[in-house]
């Protein structure tokens, strides 16, 4: 279970606009969902907000810089 602000990368295309491996922010955590849902904050090359998107447990891992 990833925690609040955890930085983590897409494991899978989540959306048009955001391709696997792209970087985002744990910015809220639905627990009381099963599965277990985050919304994520991804960004691009430039820091820039992609969106803000709900996305699974399984479809997130954690990033390592």
């Amino acid at each position: 279970m990833f925690k609040l602000y955890d930085v983590v990368k897409s494991k899978k295309e989540i959306s048009e606009d955001i391709p696997i491996n792209t970087i985002g922010t744990i910015v809220m955590i639905y627990d009381e969902f099963t599965p277990i849902a985050y919304e994520v904050e991804f960004i691009n090359d430039e820091m820039e907000t992609i969106n803000v998107v709900t996305v699974e447990e399984k479809d997130l891992v954690m990033f390592q810089s």
